[in-house]
């Protein structure tokens, strides 16, 4: 079984610079075969004309070398991370070892990983998360999990909670991990977004790898994955603190109260050893409230959003979240998507 092991901290969360898989194979239907296993893994497999070709990409195959068997090798930069039990393989007899192969090289790729997650209760940050989830579909692809374990839900906000596809409640954890492409195929979808919800069964278990498992597989195929946490993730020695370390930067919403700072201080300081972090103010008249977050937490930059007063009316219309693409809302929904994710082009 090929295992790929942790590349270190400083690897960026973005596709390598080189390409991921390399091909170079005269054999029609075995190329095609190669392809289709890679699908599943979400992979694109770049067909080349001779050896020297290979030579950039991070898994090299060389179907001419000795057919049927294909040799395996990869880019040095990469090959210490990886087991190289064998190194030829035959892509018909070995489809299993073949997608094993492929899902390792794909985890040393993700896209950006965004968490938004309430500094107390009824702060908004589903909604939020949904919304920034919306204008990043605009242009990219992207997941939106629901990772609160008593959830009904997520996807109401945005219309989907009749539409086919899995919920939390369907998946079960095989062999440790999820295939992603497969993951990612399977769940309701509006436009470029994909949404990983609870339903009336429940929510994401809070015990075990199946929320870590899923959260892995959907970063490696799409470009960013927001994560919808509960407030328990922020606590230090919680059961759910890894899925907060998963956040590349972590978006913390408050109410705009008196009440709601003090929470938004307290939970600031469990969330910044984690990841950078973006604390925002949610309200009618949300700027003063911000300005006084950013004085108790020593200057640091707050964003604020005002609310939709009229979101309630919105749902029960079919209004979904993030439709509204003017007024103060969506301004400042669109400043908040551009400070937290500098690095992906709107």
């Amino acid at each position: 079984m090929y295992e790929s092991r942790s590349i270190g901290e400083q690897t960026p969360p973005q596709v390598p610079e080189f390409p991921l898989v390399g091909l170079i194979c005269d054999n029609e239907s075995m190329r095609a075969e190669i392809a289709r296993v890679a699908g599943f893994a979400g992979i694109d497999v770049v067909v080349v004309e001779n050896r020297n070709e290979l030579s950039p990409f991070l898994l090299q195959l060389d179907a001419t070398a000795s057919p049927p068997h294909v040799a395996i090798s990869f880019h040095p930069t990469y090959a210490r991370f990886f087991d190289d039990e064998e190194p030829y393989i035959s892509p018909f007899d070995e489809a299993e070892r073949l997608m094993e192969l492929f899902l390792a090289v794909g985890s040393t790729r993700r896209g950006w990983i965004v968490g938004v997650v309430g500094a107390h209760g009824g702060a908004g940050a589903s909604v939020l998360a949904t919304w920034i989830a919306r204008r990043l579909s605009n242009t990219d692809e992207v997941a939106l999990l629901d990772m609160d374990p008593l959830s009904s839900g997520l996807d109401r906000f945005v219309g989907l909670h009749g539409a086919a596809g899995l919920r939390w409640a369907d998946l079960k954890e095989e062999g440790g991990a999820f295939v992603p492409q497969r993951l990612n195929d399977v769940l309701p979808r509006l436009g470029s977004l994909r949404i990983l919800s609870g339903d009336r069964r429940g929510g994401v278990a809070a015990v075990g790898n199946l929320g870590e498992h899923a959260i892995a597989a959907l970063a490696q195929v799409n470009a960013v994955t927001v994560i919808d946490l509960p407030r328990q993730a922020l606590l230090p020695q919680g059961p759910i603190r890894n899925w907060l370390e998963w956040c590349d930067v972590v978006v913390l919403v408050a109410t705009a109260s008196h009440r709601g700072i003090a929470q938004a201080v307290l939970a600031a300081g469990m969330a910044q050893s984690v990841a950078p972090t973006l604390p925002v103010v949610q309200g009618i008249n949300p700027q003063p409230y911000a300005e006084e977050l950013s004085a108790a937490l020593r200057g640091k930059d707050v964003e604020y959003v005002h609310n939709v007063r009229t979101l309630r009316l919105d749902l029960e219309h079919g209004v979904r979240v993030g439709d509204r693409r003017r007024g103060a809302s969506a301004a400042d929904v669109a400043r908040v998507t551009e400070r937290c994710l500098p690095q992906v082009r709107k």
